[in-house]
């Protein structure tokens, strides 16, 4: 399986308005929370609070990086 979130860290070269951790954040976490809830709607996996916090730390690693390579 592979994170969801990959996107994420290309998000700041495609959309110049997400330059922040905070946007970051609030962008991988609102995405993470609707592949959640639809997971726990459809009944085809667990509704884990791991995933969201794990996709985050992803994002954040992802977002660090860029700021230092690219930027």
């Amino acid at each position: 399986m592979f994170p969801k979130n990959y996107m994420l860290t290309i998000a700041p070269i495609l959309f110049k308005s997400i330059d922040r951790y905070k946007h970051i954040i609030y962008v991988a976490v609102a995405i993470r929370m609707a592949i959640e809830i639809l997971q726990y709607n459809t009944s085809l996996g667990v509704f884990d609070i791991d995933d969201i916090i794990l996709s985050l730390t992803g994002s954040l690693i992802g977002f660090s990086l860029y700021k230092k390579f690219i930027k």
